[in-house]
């Protein structure tokens, strides 16, 4: 099995992969990791044969991936499998995943860590079903810290102690995401599923578009890198059904979307309730696919939360989108205005909501 990504592609490491992985693993320069350097390329080859051993399990403990980009491997990264309760204390008593990544010294600093983890953490809630995962670093790793901020985990202790294989004594960071990723929806014309970070092209597609972006929270992309981090962020959410849309016709994605809950006090919102948003690749509008897709997850949100009221805020001028509010039975509410994410621009608009009985 691979997994795609824009820029790599994940797949099982082989035992004709040791002397390049033995370039990361090997690397001298490594101070900070637990089971790292591999002081010789025995040590290394070694690694790589329990590895392949693993993936010929029928449930293997633990899944070693190596990160390709452009036909070399630049790194390696996996998902561990853990029964709590045979464990310590400190880990939750029920299945859970911890995830890790290495990159090359030269593939550094260019999102791939983020991009890798982001595939590990799908393929760990999507593949494997795991309920939540963990990721722990020394703290002075910032940047491998950042990645686990950038797909939307938090850190839950960060007192622990660590040392290194290097022999460095420190403090270490461990970190958390359950598993938020809602199932998959059909309405006539629609497949709605969760978002990937290989949908990071066709995400673009719109995104890139200033006409689609124009009364949108998010300012215009200005490339396709530009939706790593929201991509790589989804689903860490409780009560948040993002979606991406997907014609059912051509097995094209052509627009997101999704059900928010707010709490009271939360953006314009003076009570709990839930938020509606959208967007469409351009040549998709005026085809009353918004509405579709809306309803079809309104009907899940109803049918699994119970929702009782669903609000949206339109700029005066979107009467695309007025449009989209008032065939989901939505009326006037109040005036608002709101603020594009980076600060460029503030706009004049109307809520709509519904309340259901």
């Amino acid at each position: 099995m691979q997994i795609k990504t824009s820029h790599l592609i994940l797949r099982p490491i082989q035992a004709d992969d040791a002397a390049q992985v033995h370039g990361y693993a090997g690397d001298p320069d490594i101070t900070m990791m637990m089971f790292l350097p591999n002081d010789t390329f025995e040590e290394t080859k070694e690694f790589v044969e329990r590895s392949v051993a693993e993936w010929k399990k029928d449930s293997p403990e633990y899944y070693e991936f190596v990160i390709e980009h452009d036909g070399k491997i630049i790194g390696g990264c996996n998902v561990g499998v853990h029964d709590g309760n045979k464990m310590s204390a400190e880990f939750p008593k029920c299945i859970f995943g911890d995830i890790g990544w290495i990159l090359h010294k030269d593939f550094r600093g260019r999102g791939f860590a983020t991009e890798a983890a982001a595939a590990l953490k799908e393929f760990a809630f999507t593949k494997l079903n795991l309920p939540e995962i963990y990721a722990q670093c020394d703290s002075e790793n910032k940047a491998s810290f950042r990645v686990m901020q950038n797909i939307g985990m938090e850190l839950i202790d960060d007192k622990g102690k660590r040392v290194s294989k290097s022999g460095r004594s420190g403090i270490e960071y461990t970190c958390r995401i359950k598993n938020f990723y809602p199932p998959e929806l059909e309405s006539e014309r629609l497949v709605l599923r969760p978002l990937s970070i290989s949908d990071m092209n066709a995400v673009y597609k719109w995104t890139g578009d200033p006409e689609v972006a124009r009364f949108m929270l998010y300012s215009r992309y200005k490339s396709e890198a530009d939706g790593l981090l929201w991509l790589s962020g989804l689903y860490s959410k409780d009560k948040w059904l993002d979606y991406g849309f997907v014609l059912k016709e051509t097995g094209e994605l052509v627009g997101s979307g999704g059900l928010y809950f707010h709490r009271a006090g939360d953006v314009t919102y003076t009570e709990d309730m839930w938020g509606i948003g959208y967007n469409f690749r351009r040549d998709q509008w005026g085809k009353g696919l918004a509405s579709e897709a809306m309803k079809c997850i309104l009907d899940y949100g109803r049918r699994t939360y119970g929702i009782k009221t669903v609000a949206g805020t339109f700029a005066l001028d979107n009467i695309g989108s007025r449009r989209v509010m008032e065939k989901l039975g939505m009326t006037y509410w109040k005036d608002s205005e709101y603020t594009k994410f980076d600060g460029s621009e503030t706009f004049k608009a109307k809520t709509y909501r519904k309340d259901f009985l």
